[in-house]
């Protein structure tokens, strides 16, 4: 169960228990989005630190998460 409605949509403690805030992304598609004709073009927000990034294909997302992953820990390595 991800959600317990009944008490406020909050996630359970067993789906959270590996998963950090600092890890979690949002990924927005446009409304011109097509996935029959492959064409899944949007933003991708990294939710800790709001840096947001467009991306113009479903391929591209993997590369760009792990980009905006890496550089997210390298700054707070750095205290920024």
């Amino acid at each position: 169960m991800l959600y317990d409605f009944a008490h406020g949509c909050r996630y359970s403690q067993p789906a959270m228990n590996e998963l950090k805030h600092a890890s979690a992304f949002v990924v927005q598609f446009r409304a011109a989005a097509d996935p029959a004709n492959g064409k899944l073009a949007g933003r991708v927000e990294h939710v800790a630190s709001g840096r947001t990034e467009n991306f113009r294909s479903v391929h591209d997302l993997p590369e760009l998460l792990r980009r905006m992953l890496s550089d997210a820990r390298q700054g707070d390595e750095r205290g920024t």
